[in-house]
Parts: structure tokens; sequence; C-alpha cells
């Protein structure tokens, strides 16, 4: 399956000096079934071993992989208003972001909102296919 962008195009976001670039994982995660947010919590783990695998110079942030576990040991909220002002201020620092680009991310507030932050604070948006990330995830049933 394609990955959904260009790798020359991050390739020339990625590589500019010898400085690291942070990138963004904007996914859905919220729903009320726990096996749908750990299969998204496995999702946002293979997308990001990819990329940094693919682009060295790249250290990519998710929320999700972030806080997941915390939500699930320490029973933190799992929806995405609690999380706003911390995923702001991680966007804040980006220099671009990746939106994983399926079904459930085109009916999530909080991936809506963060794609706001991310066009009101001109940080690039490379939409990618969630089915290239290769992890037992169907995107459209989830």
């Amino acid at each position: 399956s394609s990955r959904g962008y260009s790798r020359s195009t991050v390739h020339s976001r990625v590589y500019f000096g010898e400085k690291m670039r942070l990138a963004y994982l904007a996914q859905a995660y919220s729903h009320e079934d726990p096996k749908v947010r750990e299969a998204r919590f496995e999702l946002a783990v293979a997308a990001i071993h990819r990329l940094e695998r693919e682009f060295p110079g790249l250290l990519v942030y998710s929320p999700i992989v972030h806080y997941h576990h915390t939500a699930t040991i320490f029973g933190a909220p799992t929806d995405a208003e609690f999380y706003q002002k911390r995923n702001m201020t991680m966007l804040e620092r980006c220099d671009m972001m990746f939106l994983l680009d399926d079904e459930p991310a085109s009916r999530s507030k909080g991936v809506a909102q963060e794609v706001k932050w991310a066009e009101a604070l001109s940080v690039p948006i490379i939409r990618t296919n969630p089915e290239y990330w290769n992890v037992s995830y169907n995107g459209k049933s989830q």
C-alpha cells in the first residue's frame, strides 16, 4: 500500500542542516472500546517506527504514544479536550505534521482541532495512508 506522500517532499523538510526535525503525528484515538484505542496506539507506534527509520533526521511525537499508558494504567482521560493545551504546546514546536488520514480521523474532533492549529501555525501537513504502516488495523471498522 502507498504511504500517501512523496518521500522527496518529506526529505526536503527533514534534512536541512544538522538539526533534527520534530514531527507531530495526528490520528484518531478516542473510542468507547478499549480494544480500538489499543489498536490506534499500536498504529501510532508502527508509524513512528517506520517514519524514524525512513527519515533518520526526524523525531516523531505522538500524543497517543505519549499518553496511552497513562490512560490505561492510571485512568487518565481518553478524550481530546483534556489534552488540548498539551497537544497545542507540542504542535507549536513541530516542523511538520503527519496526519494518519483515514475514516476515523475524518470524524475525530481532536484531529480536526489539531489540523486547524497546524494550519494557523503554518505547520506543513503531510497526509499519509494508515494502511501503509502494515499493522493489524482496519480504519474503516474502527
